[in-house]
This record gives C-alpha cells, structure tokens and sequence, in this order.
C-alpha cells in the first residue's frame, strides 16, 4: 500500500482548518453538494452569500439545490439570538488527490495512530501561525459512515478571536480520489449540550 502517499495526502488537508437551536429531524433538510457528496442540515443555518445571511432552508427554496461542478469551499453557520455565531460547518475538496475509498479502508491501526500523530503536529503548528492553541486532542479514528471510510479528527481550541469561547472541531476526511473532501464541523464548548447532537446527526447524515 502506497502509505506514504496516503498519509501525506490527508496530512495536507489539515492545514486549511485553523483558520434557536433545533433538533427535531424534520427541521434538517438534505443539501447536494458538488462532487456527489450530500449532507442533511439544519434549516435554521445560514450560508453568506453576498454579504448577505440567507437561511439554508430560504437558500434552496429560491435557488434549488446547492450544486456545481467546481471544488469551491461552502459554509453555513449556526448564529443564536444575540447573532453570535457558535458553530460552523464546511466543506473542502482536494481534486489532484489520488487516494481511493478501498485504501482508505486497508488502514491498519497503526496507519491510523501515525495519521494522528501527523496531523497533530500540523495542526498545532498551523494553529500557532493564526494565533488559536489546541488544548486538547482527542485524537483520530477510522469509521464507516453510510458505506463510506471516513477519518474523524477530533480536537478543542481556544477562541478564535477576543470574548469568544473555546470551539471543539471535528475533521471528517473522505477519501474518494479526485471526489476527495474533508468537512469540517465545529460548535461553541459552552452550548455543548445543544450542539454535539445536532452536529453528530449532521456528520451521520453525510453521503457520496
């Protein structure tokens, strides 16, 4: 297995990623992405468009599904009712990697335990450079999600900017060839209770 190869490519895709609450399954809505990727989300989130908040359940019903052939990042953003924002989703491609879903699933333990100690490195240095520490690192795990390998990357960081609070940041790497992607998933630590369910039906509901 080209382990090398592999490792490094999911290593790269670390270093772009330092930078009314609702639950009940019929508030999320499915949104198509490009590349065949899918994820349910929920209505109440807001995308920026320009310069603009639009909801994305206001988003689709103007604009139909969010689709497209080029591998441009995509935000949404979860604000409460100060307009303070406390969780943030996105989404990245990575078109030149090579890496395909059945070596992605040939990872042993011990390639898994090497990726993390990778991307901690990475991320902590990457990290550095933006101003924000990571105080804790919970580590990283292979899982299937819906038929697909997934690496999840879990970690806490301190605020990204003066007044806010620490953010816990979740990666989910896909490997997929040139379809590859990670999304990044992250929530403010003092609305956990809410938010950690909502974001994990979110990284369930991803498909390819």
């Amino acid at each position: 297995m080209r382990k090398s190869t592999l490792l490094f490519g999911l290593l790269c895709s670390a270093l772009f990623f330092c930078t009314g609450v609702i639950n009940a399954a019929g508030n999320y809505i499915p949104v198509r992405l490009p590349k065949g990727v899918s994820v349910e989300l929920p209505k109440n989130w807001k995308i920026q468009s320009d310069n603009n908040r639009i909801l994305v359940n206001s988003w689709l019903e103007a604009k139909g599904w969010i689709d497209g052939t080029s591998a441009k990042a995509f935000t949404a953003h979860y604000f409460d009712d100060t307009d303070r924002m406390r969780a943030i989703f996105n989404i990245h491609y990575y078109p030149d990697l090579e890496v395909t879903q059945a070596e992605a699933r040939a990872f042993s333990k011990a390639d898994v335990k090497e990726l993390n100690r990778l991307l901690r490195l990475d991320l902590e240095a990457s990290c550095d450079t933006t101003g924000m520490k990571i105080i804790d690192w919970v580590g990283t795990t292979k899982k299937n999600i819906n038929g697909a390998t997934v690496f999840v990357t879990e970690y806490r960081r301190s605020p990204s900017m003066k007044g806010s609070n620490n953010f816990c940041v979740r990666l989910v790497r896909i490997l997929n060839e040139k379809k590859s992607f990670t999304i990044v998933i992250s929530y403010d630590e003092q609305m956990a209770f809410l938010l950690r369910p909502i974001c994990d039906k979110i990284i369930n509901s991803i498909r390819i």
